[in-house]
């Protein structure tokens, strides 16, 4: 199922709290013009140095949504309309090889269309690797990318899912897994 009010904490992201202004600022003009917004990247500079390069999270965000759903509004609205918090929460130190867990969950019309799902993930991959880690967490979905290059490009067993899971092998820049599935190769 989809996020719901109801069942969803609150979203964790690895920045401080000032930024949930610029979030409420963002998302009226990302989801109205349904565009990047990458010319309105926040600067980095203000917030305390971090062990990875810092990321703007709120734009970040848009652009994970927009990669999703194509900035489709009914996606998005459960997530911009939570009250997002954000905080540093711990950051992973890379290891020789890691791995990185993504979860999303979508609606299942979403991921009907298998190759426009396959290029979305690819373009989510693209837009993670801006930074080095970005951790979203809630009771229903929960995200992790550390030093993401790219998202492997895989259609396999990929239009039935409600909720996807990836599990990303920085080392070989593939999928792995899918939602329990075993998956093969990636470019």
């Amino acid at each position: 199922m989809f996020l719901r009010r109801s069942t969803t904490r609150r979203l964790l992201l690895s920045h401080n709290s000032s930024r949930l202004a610029l979030l409420t600022s963002s998302r009226k003009s990302s989801s109205s013009a349904g565009n990047s917004g990458s010319s309105a990247t926040p600067s980095s500079s203000s917030s305390s140095p971090a062990p990875h390069k810092a990321i703007p999270y709120p734009i970040i965000l848009q652009h994970f949504l927009h990669a999703c759903n194509d900035g489709n509004k009914d996606v998005m609205e459960p997530f911009l309309h939570h009250n997002f918090v954000y905080e540093q929460a711990p950051v992973m130190p890379l290891q020789p090889k890691p791995t990185s867990l993504f979860k999303y969950d979508f609606l299942k019309r979403t991921v009907d269309n298998r190759s426009a799902f396959t290029s979305r993930t690819t373009e989510i991959g693209q837009m993670i690797s801006q930074g080095n880690i970005v951790v979203v967490e809630s009771k229903a979905t929960a995200v992790l990318a550390v030093d993401v290059p790219k998202m492997a490009k895989k259609g396999d067993k990929m239009e039935v899912f409600a909720t996807t899971w990836f599990e990303f092998d920085q080392s070989t820049s593939t999928i792995v897994k899918m939602k329990g599935y075993e998956c093969v190769g990636g470019q």
